[in-house]
């Protein structure tokens, strides 16, 4: 595997893992009680809810990596072919009151993947160190990105509103929790 593939791989096991570690605080998963046990058919039902917490776990963290993957590959092309970004033909899946906000989250992500891919080290702390030098450094990208997240979700969150419940209680949870993940990811970089 060459080295530009390997840092992807780096970066894409990370944000996997962020991702897991979002959903698993952000989803809630049913609970198992003594008397299901002693009674039968309740435990298929607590089965029936375990499968829909999985498929669901899964398809969130598919789709909170989305994002991420097309700013790793947008940043990659623009490495490989030496080429400035075409972030406006990433963006046009998105309603138009959200395109501008999205289009800042890619930039910044693209950014900081093309950094990484540009830098030297093992894994992926060892080329967020080398990228970034020190915690203070890390922590601003954190929070630009974070900013631009929070950017987005306040232009997505009307349209969502209107046709599901509890979105901004979702919102709210993935917010806290995404900021509280990476800002203890950044620790573990740099202690």
């Amino acid at each position: 595997m060459e080295e530009a593939e390997l840092k992807m791989r780096c970066i894409c096991d990370h944000e996997r893992r962020c991702a897991e570690i979002l959903a698993a605080r952000v989803l809630q998963k049913p609970q198992m009680h003594i008397w299901m046990i002693l009674i039968p058919i309740i435990f298929v039902f607590y089965l029936n809810d375990l499968k829909k917490y999985k498929d669901g776990r899964d398809a969130f963290v598919e789709n909170y990596l989305t994002t991420r993957k097309r700013a790793l590959e947008e940043a990659a092309a623009i490495i490989k072919e030496g080429r400035d970004s075409q972030l406006d033909s990433l963006v046009l899946q998105m309603p138009e009151e959200a395109r501008q906000a999205l289009k800042n989250l890619l930039a910044i992500l693209v950014e900081h993947y093309r950094s990484l891919l540009m830098t030297t080290g093992q894994d992926y702390k060892g080329l967020v160190r080398s990228m970034y030098e020190n915690f203070n450094s890390y922590s601003s990208f954190i929070d630009r990105l974070d900013a631009a997240e929070r950017a987005l979700n306040r232009r997505l969150r009307p349209d969502l509103e209107k046709s599901e419940e509890g979105v901004a209680d979702i919102f709210s949870a993935i917010e806290q929790s995404s900021r509280e993940i990476q800002q203890a990811a950044a620790r573990e970089f740099f202690t």
